[in-house]
């Protein structure tokens, strides 16, 4: 009996040595949403030759030979240490901190990409130079590969040829279809209030839809009943405060960010003249976070933006240009066991826009005419979503959702108060999906990502369903070295007939119908990446690849003079719809190093149109068909040193951006016209200038749809940043000169005295921007 006694404890013991020599892979994911983590800092005991390593993209690590116990950090999860010999399977799950986001300071540029998605936080996002110099959360996808700019400083992007009506912006997972402040110069999205971004060129996500082009995620981060913060600032343009507070330790928090300006009293504090100017831009933004328990976690949302322009010019004429939006929404995320959760979303969004003039008659504040147009709509929405694991190489998440939405579009014409004509239209539109999809994982070879959304538009007699297809696919050679493949066929159900390109919300939206059905794009594409990290402040990365995109039923204004809607009835009468195709090249590469970063990104690419009713039907080459695009970004920090109160930083940042120019349609000759019969009696009671009439002799003879390609496209910017941190407080001083050589970059072109001349949009922007955090 010694003997087997004996024997039976060398056998145990001689097992556990073995066990303990054995390497494994092991997985990390948020023990609430169960997503894998990555960039997570692995510590091993004191037993095993190799001390670090850090999770990679799908939140794997390798443990070496005899590794007893590992220590995860990462600095959005609270640090957690694990006895490997306990562990129940291979997955260990962390529980995100508590802690608010502190200072959006210019800092890395790199982001966490494949080539077709690229993942952001707010301080990364602050790395990209503004023309009024605030941090921008959607600003910074113009500095990535794939887009593209349109007027000069605004927000108008344009994803992979399309155009910027293809893409959605969510913010806490509801859709905001109003995006920007101040004619589209910067965002609509508070950065304090932001934790990070997720910029979906493809691959896009089918718990999210439906969009034609691209998907811009912004989350704000979590707190639940954590220690008070707090930031204010002010500039010339912006001032605005942000602070959360706990409402129950350790349960419930409330953050609120408030932002206005200053401009327009400092406009009308230069102006010397009787010409008035009112502006009314502020945004609001209240979350509620609330955690009872470890399985359940609710949160509410409520947003609102507004932006009022109005110049009376002479006391002869009045400009009004106007839009707001508001957004509420409730969540429930719920965890049903350690591999299942539930999440529930309600939202209501609502968004609306008008731009009128008034003519007065002289000397008197009546009216003589009046013009106008406006937009509309209302959206409410509810989505159930349920997500599964297998392991860690299997998760599952399927639901259904359902939108109901409302568009209002009119134009009022009036002449004095005997004539007026009022277009009023009204539009619901119903649609209902069901979605499912789910990530695979094959030993380190290759990762995989299929998502399908079916779509049911239930205004629609015959009730077809709509698929949207997502696959995108990663295979590894190497840890660091691989190959993505990506397919995506998108589905839109809404049109937007676009003013101007410039990025604001003066632009008419409507639902697809059988005349001008809804949008389709399917788009392939396939790249090669490399990443490398080395520590934590050492990394390296670099993509490259090549996309291939088709784009039906877009939908477009016959002629530019028809795009106030003011002639027909119907916004129908004023369109029409074709196709597009787009190709190109997209390259990007980033480094961090301690005190400096730098980023890279190239675009090649070419973009056309199609319309029967435009250009003889004939192909043209789109607006924005900006054949090389290129973007670099350097950031470096000089001084680094502790003082007697705390620590001081001094850093400095260079923008360079290059693109081809734009494309235009200009006059290439004239040519005599004929009047038609009574022309000179014409009598409508409308104030037509001198040209309307001069025009119908001398007539102005076309090039071709954007034809014309002006000159290049060059924009350099300069920042530095001071930021002192002490113990209660963080002070942040930042200078910034947008376009810092005041070159004059053309937009448009036109002729006048017998020369052709330059319209410049932008020149030398100089900005300071103060702020204190707490």
């Amino acid at each position: 009996m010694r003997n087997i006694a004996l024997f039976i404890v060398v056998f145990c013991v001689h097992a556990c040595l073995f066990a303990q020599n054995k390497a494994a892979t092991y997985m990390v994911r948020d023990s609430l949403t169960q997503v894998a983590v990555r960039s997570c800092r692995v510590m091993f005991d004191n037993k095993t030759t190799e001390r670090t390593t850090v999770t990679d993209d799908t939140g794997c690590f390798n443990s070496p030979v005899g590794a007893t116990t590992v220590t995860i950090s990462h600095v959005a999860y609270e640090p957690k240490q694990v006895d490997l010999r306990k562990l129940n399977g291979n997955t260990i799950y962390i529980v995100p901190k508590n802690v608010a986001l502190k200072e959006a300071t210019i800092t890395s540029t790199t982001s966490n990409n494949h080539g077709s998605e690229f993942s952001y936080n707010a301080r990364q996002a602050a790395s990209t130079i503004s023309i009024i110099g605030e941090p921008d959360v959607i600003r910074h996808t113009l500095s990535l590969p794939g887009t593209s700019f349109g007027m000069e400083g605004t927000l108008g992007i344009f994803v992979r040829g399309g155009d910027t009506s293809g893409n959605g912006l969510h913010f806490d997972g509801v859709p905001l279809y109003v995006t920007s402040h101040l004619m589209g110069l910067f965002s609509v999205i508070p950065p304090e209030m932001a934790d990070k971004a997720d910029f979906y060129k493809g691959g896009l996500p089918a718990t999210s839809g439906s969009y034609s082009s691209a998907l811009i995620s912004v989350l704000p981060q979590n707190n639940y009943g954590t220690p008070s913060t707090g930031k204010a600032y002010i500039s010339p343009y912006l001032c605005g405060l942000h602070t959360s507070l706990p409402l129950i330790k350790d349960k419930m928090s409330v953050r609120f960010s408030a932002r206005t300006t200053i401009l327009p009293y400092i406009l009308n504090w230069m102006n010397k003249t009787n010409d008035k100017l009112r502006v009314d831009l502020y945004d609001i933004c209240i979350k509620l976070d609330y955690k009872p328990n470890l399985r359940n976690t609710f949160s509410a949302f409520y947003f609102h933006t507004n932006d009022l322009y109005e110049y009376t010019q002479y006391q002869e004429t009045r400009n009004n240009q106007a839009w707001k939006a508001t957004a509420t929404k409730l969540q429930w995320d719920t965890k049903l066991s350690e591999q299942t959760s539930f999440n529930f979303l309600a939202y209501h969004t609502s968004a609306f826009s008008i731009q009128e003039t008034d003519f007065f008659a002289p000397n008197s504040s009546d009216t003589r005419s009046h013009v106008a147009i406006a937009s509309k709509l209302k959206e409410w929405a509810l989505r159930a979503m349920l997500t599964h694991t297998w392991g860690q190489n299997v998760a599952m998440r399927a639901g259904l959702s359902f939108q109901n939405q409302r568009f209002t579009n009119g134009t009022q014409r009036s002449i004095t108060s005997e004539r007026s004509i009022n277009n009023v239209q009204t539009n619901p539109s119903t649609l209902g999906a069901v979605f499912a999809e789910t990530d695979l994982k094959f030993a380190k070879r290759a990762d995989l990502k299929l998502g399908i959304r079916g779509i049911v538009r239930f205004n629609e007699e015959s009730l077809p369903i709509n698929i949207d297809l997502h696959a995108l696919s990663h295979w590894y050679f190497k840890p660091w070295l691989g190959v993505e493949l990506a397919y995506d066929r998108l589905n839109q159900f809404h049109h937007i007939l676009e003013g101007l390109p410039t990025g604001w919300p003066l632009n008419i939206r409507i639902p697809s119908n059988k005349y001008f059905p809804n949008e389709q794009t399917n788009q392939f594409y396939a790249g090669t990446f490399i990443k490398r990290t080395w520590t934590e402040d050492r990394k390296f990365n670099a993509t490259i690849g090549a996309y291939y995109r088709e784009m039906n039923n877009l939908v477009s204004y016959t002629s530019p003079i028809n795009a106030f809607g003011l002639n027909t009835s119907t916004w129908e009468e004023e369109a029409t719809s074709g196709t597009g195709r787009s190709f190109g090249l997209e390259a990007s590469s980033a480094i961090i190093l301690p005190t400096f970063t730098a980023s890279l990104a190239y675009t090649l690419s070419k973009t056309t149109r199609t319309y029967p009713s435009i250009n003889y039907g004939r192909t043209f080459p789109y607006k924005f068909d900006r054949r090389h695009i290129l973007n670099c970004q350097l950031q470096y920090a000089f001084v680094r040193r502790v003082t007697r109160k705390g620590t001081a930083e001094h850093n400095v940042a260079c923008n360079i951006a290059f693109a081809s120019g734009n494309r235009l349609t200009l006059p290439i000759g004239t040519y005599q016209g004929i009047s038609p019969p009574h022309w000179k009696n014409l009598s409508t009671g409308y104030i037509h200038p001198d040209e309307y009439y001069r025009h119908i002799y001398d007539r102005q003879q076309m090039s071709d749809i954007n034809a014309i390609s002006i000159k290049n496209y060059f924009r350099t910017d300069l920042a530095y940043n001071y930021i002192s941190k002490r113990r209660k407080h963080t002070r942040e001083l930042s200078l910034s000169v947008f376009n810092v050589f005041n070159r004059h970059n053309p937009y448009a072109l036109f002729h006048e005295d017998n020369q052709w001349k330059q319209v410049s949009i932008v020149p030398i922007m100089p900005m300071i921007r103060w702020s204190i955090s707490w």
